[in-house]
């Protein structure tokens, strides 16, 4: 993005985070599709009757929801962990675990308001399904965008999306 910015050839920038980013979606796309056969029953009929457009789900799902969670809940929650704990020059890695692992929960949470609209009601299985299955894929975006790059982050979000939706998810 800063290459994009500065007007400056995008491609260099953005080779270092092409396989990190689809190594991630991979590892996503494979960790929802094995999850998902221990979806609650009602996630499970919900799933065979509803589908989002693929251009949001890859879109939406790839760039905002990673500039929502990542670089923005996620560099906050950074921010102030290292302000509160630390005051380092930098951020250690125990502020960064922290970070990812809110931002992630946060992600997960995030899905619930879908779920109630789609299901009509939240059940326990459902609540906890969603929020770690989600906050799980959290983990995985966050850790790329903290050893890698946002656009890493991106590109696995639009990847996990991509692979399961050519694989009928």
């Amino acid at each position: 993005l800063s290459a994009w910015a500065a007007r400056q050839p995008v491609a260099p920038a953005l080779r270092p985070q092409l396989v990190p980013g689809l190594l991630g979606g991979l590892a996503g796309a494979a960790l929802i599709a094995l999850t998902g056969y221990l979806a609650p029953p009602a996630l499970q009929q919900l799933a065979a009757t509803v589908s989002m457009p693929a251009l949001a789900r890859v879109l939406y799902g790839g760039v905002t929801e990673e500039l929502l969670m990542r670089w923005g809940a996620m560099t906050f929650f950074a921010w102030l962990f290292w302000r509160v704990f630390q005051r380092r020059a930098a951020a250690g890695a125990g502020v960064m675990v922290a970070a990812i692992a809110v931002a992630a929960l946060g992600f997960g949470i995030g899905h619930l308001p879908a779920a109630a609209t789609l299901l009509g009601q939240l059940t326990p299985g459902v609540i906890v399904y969603v929020v770690l299955g989600n906050a799980t894929f959290g983990f995985i975006a966050g850790a790329l965008y903290w050893k890698v790059g946002l656009e890493a982050a991106i590109i696995a979000h639009m990847g996990a999306h991509t692979v399961l939706l050519l694989s009928g998810f």
